[in-house]
């Protein structure tokens, strides 16, 4: 069992590397609701926007950069809040 959950978080990098490196706000016609809803798009597409044009970042992408990690975040708190309780209620918990 560890050695794929050892697995499955390296194959999370390349997927984490997916979401870095291709730039979602670029591709028009299906690109943007990619980059609006994916954990990480909006935060590189301001840093690449801004060390390679020098532009300088916008207080709305500034807020949506923020709004979208405290989304995720609180998505992800809640799933393993209800993981946990379930884990909890079955009795799959261990002590170590």
């Amino acid at each position: 069992m560890i050695k794929r959950a050892q697995q499955l978080v390296g194959f999370s990098q390349f997927i984490l590397l997916l979401f870095v490196m291709v730039p979602f706000d670029k591709i028009y016609n299906i690109g943007i609701p990619f980059y609006y809803a994916l954990p990480i798009s909006p935060a590189v597409g301001a840093l690449r926007e801004t060390m390679s044009g020098g532009a300088v970042v916008d207080w709305s992408d500034i807020i949506l950069v923020y709004s979208n990690g405290l989304i995720y975040m609180i998505a992800g708190m809640s799933l393993f809040y209800l993981a946990a309780t379930r884990a909890r209620k079955k009795g799959n918990l261990g002590w170590y």
